[in-house]
């Protein structure tokens, strides 16, 4: 992103800076963005390494959004 806003200020003869290149971070961005989920999920399977039961248990279990985020800042 940065290089985007570096490469307009570099080129002055651009009339309209970061309005055309969102468009191009945008293809960049959608791979970006689910690699970096993809590298945090094994990181976070590695750590915690939850068995078949937890998981089985997690999905089966109804609960409202407020413990979801309860049970993600627990330690």
């Amino acid at each position: 992103m940065y290089l985007f806003q570096l490469i307009s200020t570099i080129n002055d003869d651009v009339s309209f800076t970061d309005v055309v290149e969102i468009w191009f971070l945008i293809p960049v961005m959608a791979i970006i963005v689910p690699l970096v989920y993809l590298i945090r999920a094994k990181i976070f399977a590695s750590m915690h390494n939850p068995s078949l039961a937890e998981i089985e248990y997690e999905l089966q279990n109804k609960k409202s959004i407020f413990a979801h985020f309860k049970d993600l800042f627990r330690s």
